[in-house]
């Protein structure tokens, strides 16, 4: 996620900030890994994982990692299967979908939905189930480590609000759930404490669900809203920008800092740091909810609220008065939402394709393409929404 000086969207309101000489733009969201040899340390063990991406972690404890002979060391770093880690074996298009469900296993994730309207937002939802360890193939023999991992995205144009939607399923409570955002700069936390190192060299934590990225004059907010039990560390600095819980195991610190054969050059948005995000406590299941609210100076201070609902198959939250309704996989039939402020825009994500929605308020509902329906409210602070889904 980048800002950029020509043009800043915050609230619904657009500042535009003009600069003639130059085009900045202010790194806020990145990919830490960085170009080296195919064979070098810092590649193997952590450029080429998952563990490097703004990504989805279930950690294993004892995980065996050697997919070759150029994987000396075992380190398990909890991410999806690795594939083709050090050059591709595929001759042509037939012998790639023969290796999609077997052979190599090269087939990852599936796209479920994609949307776009002009001017309004974008949605794409996957399945990423397949891309790691699972009961029907599980590259260590061990039965898999998961059974479902879902993410859904959604930009909100007119409010500049990316959120983002996961659902994890793990075949043992006892496996840790991280969910990763990498960062140039350290990211500000409230009320951190240091679990390993230092507080600008190693790793931190906080109850917080609020956290504050800069480079620049570009922000980002990072809202937490799921898991509600869920912590923030913040892992980095000199000794740990690299750093790979190589064991699988995060009840103790001791991983390595897999720096070597890095080389880091000005032209590469070189990470520091990272936020993780995880549950406080151990279970199978575990949903993710992040908003993530970019600017120029200074931060947005919108207010994002997590709606409550006792359907089992729902996420939702508000930012402001726009509610944002992820559906999951079963969807609930009936959807009754708390309002905890006033709403005037709805979007109903990751609806089933026909879908039939019907509500008591008469308020309009868009027609549901690409698993995205809209809705114009008038719905006070207090109230319950209620919709049929068919």
């Amino acid at each position: 996620m980048k800002t950029s000086l020509a043009k800043n969207t915050r609230a619904g309101n657009q500042t535009s900030v003009k600069n003639d000489s130059t085009f900045v733009k202010c790194a806020l969201a990145v990919n830490s890994s960085l170009y080296s040899r195919i064979d070098a340390p810092n590649r193997l063990y952590y450029g080429a994982r998952t563990v490097a991406k703004n990504s989805l972690l279930v950690l294993r404890p004892g995980e065996t990692i050697q997919p070759n002979e150029r994987f000396e060391e075992n380190v398990s770093d909890g991410g999806q299967r690795l594939t083709l880690p050090t050059g591709s074996s595929v001759d042509s298009v037939a012998h790639w979908r023969d290796n999609l469900d077997a052979g190599m296993h090269l087939n990852g994730g599936e796209v479920l939905h994609f949307a776009r309207r002009e001017g309004a937002y974008a949605y794409v939802a996957s399945d990423l189930t397949r891309a790691y360890d699972t009961p029907d193939h599980d590259a260590s023999g061990r039965g898999g480590k998961v059974s479902k991992v879902r993410r859904a995205l959604f930009y909100d144009q007119q409010r500049d609000a990316l959120w983002v939607s996961d659902e994890v399923v793990a075949t043992d409570p006892a496996f840790t759930k991280k969910w990763l955002l990498h960062s140039i700069d350290k990211p500000r936390v409230e009320g951190a404490r240091v679990l390993r190192g230092e507080p600008e060299n190693g790793i931190l934590e906080t109850a917080a669900g609020r956290a504050e990225i800069a480079r620049g004059r570009g922000r980002l907010v990072v809202h937490r809203l799921l898991p509600g039990d869920g912590v923030m560390r913040v892992v980095g600095g000199a000794d740990h920008r690299y750093y790979v819980e190589a064991d699988g195991d995060d009840s103790d610190l001791d991983g390595i800092n897999a720096d070597g054969g890095a080389k880091p050059k000005p032209w590469f948005d070189a990470a520091d740091w990272r936020l993780e995000l995880q549950p406080a406590t151990p279970r199978r299941r575990d949903r993710f909810l992040v908003a993530l609210l970019p600017s120029l100076d200074p931060p947005r201070n919108d207010t994002v609220r997590l709606v409550e609902s006792a359907d089992a198959g729902v996420s939702a939250a508000m930012l402001e008065d726009r509610l944002v309704v992820f559906l999951h996989d079963p969807s609930p039939r009936r959807l009754r939402l708390a309002l905890p402020a006033a709403a005037r825009r709805l979007f109903l994500l990751g609806l089933g394709n026909p879908a039939t929605i019907t509500d008591a308020g008469g308020f309009r509902l868009l027609a549901p393409r690409d698993g995205v329906a809209e809705a114009e409210l008038e719905l006070a602070a207090g109230t319950a929404l209620e919709l049929e889904l068919r």
